[in-house]
Formats: structure tokens, sequence, C-alpha cells
């Protein structure tokens, strides 16, 4: 099944560390900011002696006040639009500082300026802005969304996302431009443009600047007679600044010299030339260096659903109840295994985990979210990495009874012994949030890999803390397995051959949320202690 409509996602901003990844309370306090901003600007209209600017800054009020009062009735599905969470974004950013050019009284601006010093640290910065375009782009090319569906709220079902304007569509197609993604920049400045035409009289934007920007992007992937039409078509349009007018000039001088070596090799090759007013459809070739390697490509795939590698033994899977052993947690209520892949051992377990103990674990977590981490295999060291967005913190059984009673459950359940394990990590994946493909168990010739008295990662086991609409799947690029993030459930799979050797075949990942908030609680089991539950192999061949 393809989520390619079913595009919606659960945003949270953590704005003093610039980070997309918190819970939805942060994303709530933004609206509230909004709608107080708007009293404050209603109160400004009727000070501001121009006429034109007085009715702007009062409608900006009016539309602050519709947002948030929308908004607030139902924040959940208002955020878990991607469109709406970058809408907010762009309104405390670029449209902020717009917004301030308004009021022409140094007494109205000092006094904005100190109402927005108030609301500093819960505001939107230029960094969570930026953040909301890199997972929208993110989801873009995992699920395959062309800009149009974002721009026309086609990719929601729901459809309660506004059109987005040029301008809007011009600030992601800049923000690519400028660090060096051309691919994303002529994607969206050409659906820039194609908004800018619709828009009649209310331009949202200057065209002089997006066909600027489109000159360029378009000749970087290509298309040097696309390139020139948007040139002439600028200096058509008569710029009253004269550097642009000359800077422009000379690219067209350029671009007809491109123009005249491309003409030269299409006749040596025997080849039409095209014809300058009808031009073939433009080329925007996706350049990412992680996206030709045969795993990323696997990796997306799964994530849209696409079957890759059938199970030869699908028809050995079976569902049944299990109670590992007699365990006395488990005699009377045995657990319920849906086994999804037999070497590595890849199961589900069903309804182990209740919405009570859900909501203690998500409560005692959350306070103490943080940027997730991963292991630098060159310094060793502890890092933040684009492959890995999400936030998590760790819980101890000293800290709840019930963090205690869950790993209870695991031990009993994954028939494992805890007594190496790690704590229970939570981890919350937001806006776009996601773990490219990655092992849980380290490298062999890693020096951490045997710590004293722990060992390896033999086995992993992750609770499924909230339904996912669409997209968040944990997906094993090697095998083709997919599992869905259903609440309640529990995934637990080996990572290691009976050899104690790491299983290739366990390679995974978490990928993009599409719509509402993916938690998962993870639990990290470790080799030693294991030798009764789960002996090792004399054959160091298994």
């Amino acid at each position: 099944m393809k989520f390619v409509t079913l595009i919606a996602l659960y945003v949270a901003l953590n704005i003093c560390n610039a980070e997309i990844f918190t819970a939805l309370a942060t994303m709530k306090r933004a609206l509230y900011i909004e709608k107080k901003l708007a009293e404050q600007l209603r109160s400004y209209a009727p000070l501001i002696a121009d006429k034109v600017a007085s009715e702007q800054v009062a409608k900006i009020a009016e539309d602050y006040d519709r947002i948030a009062d929308e908004s607030l009735v139902e924040p959940e599905g208002y955020l878990a639009n991607p469109v709406n969470a970058y809408m907010l974004c762009k309104r405390f950013t670029t449209e902020l500082v717009d917004l301030k050019q308004l009021l022409t009284s140094p007494a109205l601006k000092a006094a904005f300026d100190d109402q927005l010093y108030i609301y500093r640290t819960e505001m939107p910065d230029r960094e969570d802005f930026t953040g909301v375009i890199d997972a929208l782009l993110r989801l873009q090319d995992t699920y395959e969304i062309p800009p149009l569906h974002f721009v026309d709220g086609t990719f929601s079902p729901a459809g309660n996302s506004p059109r987005m304007t040029a301008s809007d569509c011009f600030e992601i197609g800049k923000y690519a431009y400028d660090k060096g993604d051309k691919y994303h920049a002529l994607m969206w400045l050409l659906e820039s443009l194609s908004s800018y035409e619709l828009e009649g009289a209310s331009y949202s934007m200057d065209k002089i600047l997006l066909l600027d920007y489109l000159i360029y992007a378009a000749d970087d992937q290509g298309n040097p007679r696309h390139a020139l039409n948007y040139a002439n078509d600028l200096l058509a349009l008569n710029p009253t600044n004269e550097r642009t007018r000359s800077r422009i000039q000379d690219v067209i001088r350029w671009l007809h010299s491109e123009i005249a070596t491309e003409n030269k090799t299409l006749l040596e090759q025997n080849r039409k030339i095209p014809s300058q007013t009808h031009l073939p459809p433009i080329q925007n070739k996706r350049t990412l260096k992680r996206a030709a390697t045969q795993e990323f490509l696997n990796y997306e795939a799964l994530c849209r659903g696409e079957d890759l590698k059938p199970n030869p033994n699908e028809h050995k899977l079976t569902c049944f109840y299990s109670s590992a052993n007699r365990d006395p947690l488990l005699v009377l209520a045995p657990a319920k295994v849906e086994v999804l892949y037999e070497e590595p051992l890849v199961w589900i377990f069903h309804d182990v985990i209740s919405d009570n103990e859900i909501g203690v674990v998500k409560g005692l977590a959350t306070p103490l979210l943080k940027r997730a981490v991963v292991n630098d295999p060159k310094t060793g060291k502890l890092v933040t990495a684009q492959y890995r967005v999400s936030r998590s913190s760790w819980l101890y059984d000293v800290d709840h009874p019930i963090v205690a009673t869950l790993s209870k459950r695991i031990s009993a359940m994954g028939n494992v012994d805890l007594e190496t394990a790690e704590p229970l990590q939570v981890v919350n994946y937001g806006i776009g949030g996601q773990y490219e493909p990655h092992f849980d168990h380290s490298r062999e010739n890693d020096p951490k890999v045997f710590k004293p008295g722990q060992g390896n990662r033999i086995a992993t086991w992750m609770f499924y803390l909230s339904d996912v609409p669409a997209g968040g799947y944990t997906v094993f690029t090697e095998i083709g397995v997919r599992i869905p993030p259903i609440k309640g459930a529990a995934a637990f799979w080996l990572n290691l051959h009976k050899n104690g050797r790491g299983n290739a075949l366990t390679r995974h990942a978490g990928c993009p949320v599409l719509s509402g908030s993916k938690w998962v609680a993870n639990k990290w089991i470790h080799v030693v202690g294991q030798e009764k539950r789960r002996p090792c192999s004399l054959d160091e061949n298994k």
C-alpha cells in the first residue's frame, strides 16, 4: 500500500534548542502566542499614520486571530498537517520581519520588540523554519509527493490546509538553492511560478526575484534554453535596479554561448535542435548522493509500502499464544505472538502494554526528551545526525513501578535475562522523524563491543506507544519486512547469530512519520546473562 495521498504529520518544536522534535505542548504555546500577538497588533493599527500600512496591520491581526481560533479548537489535527507547521514557522520568521516594517512609528516598533522579547524562548526561529523545510523535503522524497500536492492540499484526505502561495513555495525553493540543493530548488521555484500566475492582482511576492533564482536553478540542472526564456521574461519586467539589469544581460549572453555549444554537439550527433519557443519538458535529476545506493532506494521503497523481497518461507509463518516455558507471568495470560521472519527471528507481540502504562511512560519521559544521538565511529563520541531525527530519554526501573513491571514483562515474553540490559529508551519521532538504515548491534572490530560484564546487543524489544495513521513503519532493508506502528504492540528481534556474531540481515530503519506522532520505547538486551535462556552455538558457523 502506498501513502502518497495520506500525508500529514505531527509537528513539534523545541524552540530553545532550535530542534523540531518535541511534544505537542510546545507547538501549542506558539499558537497561543500568535493569539496574543493578534491582540497587540489590533491595538497598534489605529495608531499607524499611514492608512495603507494601518489596514495591512489590521488585516494581519485579523488573520492571526482567525488562525489561532481555528487551530486551538483541535490542535492535534491542525498540527498534524505539514503545511500548517510550515506556515506557522514562516509567520514567526520571514513574515514577522516584513510585519515590523509596517510599524512606522519608532514607539510602536519598540513596543512590539518588547512583546517579542517576552515570548522569545517559545517562538519558532529561523532554524526551526529551515528544519520544517528539511522535514517537508524529506517526506517529499521518501513518499514521492509532487510539490503541487502540498500546494493545493491534496496530499491529505482531511484537506484542512490553506493553499500555499507563490511566496510560500519560493521560500522553500530559495532555501534549497542557497544550500546547494538545486534539485528541490528548481522543483519548488517552478511551483512558485505556477502559483504566481494564479494569484491575479493579489501577488504574494516579487516576480523579478523569483525569475532571478529560477534562471540559475534551471541552468544548473541542465536547462539553458529554459533559463534563457526566464532571463528574457525578467528583462521584460524592466527591473529598476541597474545592477540587476546589467547582470541579467551578461547572463543572457552567457546562456546564448552555452546553447550554441550545445547546438554544435547536437548537430555532430545528427540530432534535432529544439525550438526556443517549443521546448521539451524541463529536466530535473535527483542528485542526492545517498539516493544512489541500493540500500537507500530499498529503504524509501519499503517506506512507501512496496514489496521488494518476498519471504521464501512465508507459508511457514504463524501466529500463536506463548507462555514462554510456563513463566508465571504468562500462564494465565499467554502472549499473542505473530512471526514475521524466522532467520533472523522477527516477532510482533500484540496487546502487551496498556493505555495507562503508555500514559505513565510518556509522562515520565516527556520532560527529559533530548535530541537522539548516535555513536560516531571515528571519534567514539555520541553526536546528533541527520539520519536519526528524533528525541529520546531514558527510564530506569527505579523511576516508577510500571517501568519495572514492563522490564519483567519483556524478560518473560522475550525469554531473556535483563541483568545487563540497557534502561528503557523512550523515543518520539515528530515532523519527518526517521532513523535511516542501521544495526543495533556493534561491529566486531569496535573496541566497545564487549564491555566488561555486558557484551553485544543480542536482541531488541520495541514497544509501540502510539498509533501512526501513515508512515513511521519499522523496515528491514535486507529481508523486506515491514512492521506497522500499532499502539500497544511490541516488536522483538535477535541481532546476533548463535555464534555471537552480528547478523547482517537485521539492518533496519524507522520510516519518516507522515501522519500523527510516533512514540516507541526500546529495550536493548545484551549477551551476558543469556547463557541459560539463549545459549550460544558450539558451531562457529551458526
